[in-house]
Parts: structure tokens; sequence; C-alpha cells
């Protein structure tokens, strides 16, 4: 993982402690408008931690619905 990954993660997740009540996303768009980003650009720069976290975040809130992970196995291909 790329360094700037991960400061830019820990720059976000700062904002969020140190912010209550303050989402992921919302913490997102104060680092991208505190560094003169557009918000595509910050999905870029955070990691895959803090992805699932935004994610886990927005599902608990019911602003997406939840993607179920398949269970099917190889067993389920092959007769």
């Amino acid at each position: 993982m790329s360094n700037k990954k991960t400061e830019t993660s820990i720059a976000i997740e700062r904002i969020v402690k140190d912010n209550p009540g303050t989402t992921y996303v919302e913490a997102c768009l104060q680092y991208a408008e505190d560094h003169d980003l557009e918000i595509n650009q910050v999905s870029k720069l955070i990691n895959p931690t803090l992805k699932e976290k935004i994610y886990n975040e927005n599902v608990k809130n019911n602003l997406i619905k939840a993607v179920k992970k398949s269970s099917a196995n190889l067993n389920d291909f092959i007769k």
C-alpha cells in the first residue's frame, strides 16, 4: 500500500475522531475540500480498511443495501 493511501486514511480517521457525529463520508468530503481535491480523487487515496468502514457505516445507516457474498463454492459447479 502506498504511503499516500496510509496518510490520507489516517487524516480522514482523525477528522472522524476529532469531530464526534461526523460520518466517514463527511470526513472524506472535508478532506477533499481541505486539500482542494475532487471527491473521486479521495476515493483513490484511501486504503481498503477505510473503504470497508465507509461501506459498513452506510449499510448501518440504511443508506445502501448490503451486498450478500456468494455462498457458492467449487462443489456447486462440479456435477
